[in-house]
């Protein structure tokens, strides 16, 4: 199941192919960003299986705060949205990635290897690096409450 790890440099690839996009990728940012949509996407996964939302909107800020804090130690203040957007691409197409992965009956233990390492990438982040990039903690909060809202709206459980 390793595959859909690929999908976010080659989407980041072809986004950057527009001249709008003419910057590099920060290659810690990217991974970041891939693995916030792979614990999104597994904790989705989880709640349309009867996860408790708390448990669900704690793994949505968690990987809000990594992927906002990535984005504040890459690029050395919060981003504009131009500077931001190819990482939320890749992000959010990791989220769809792995929903797919298991709508597919293709999940199984490289999946769950795969959002193991992410959670530990996250938390690694968080004691290692967060204390140098400090980010706007009710911000993300609301962004978490907002996208488990959205969540609850695709699954069909609101």
């Amino acid at each position: 199941m390793r595959a859909y790890h690929l999908a976010g440099p080659v989407l980041a690839a072809f986004l950057l192919a527009s001249p709008a996009a003419a910057q590099t990728l920060d290659p810690g940012l990217t991974r970041a960003a891939q693995c916030a949509g792979i614990i999104k996407g597994a904790s989705s996964v989880g709640f349309a299986l009867g996860a408790e939302e708390s448990a669900v909107e704690t793994d949505f800020y968690i990987a809000n705060t990594y992927l906002f804090g990535a984005s504040k130690k890459a690029l050395g203040s919060d981003p504009d949205e131009d500077e931001f957007l190819v990482y939320d691409q890749i992000h959010s197409s990791m989220i769809d990635q792995v929903i797919g992965i298991y709508n597919a009956g293709q999940w199984g233990l490289q999946s769950l290897s795969d959002v193991i390492i992410c959670y530990t990438e996250a938390s690694t982040f968080f004691i290692d690096e967060l204390p140098n990039h400090g980010v706007n903690e009710d911000k993300i909060r609301k962004l978490a409450a907002d996208q488990v809202a959205n969540v609850k709206i695709l699954f069909g459980l609101n």
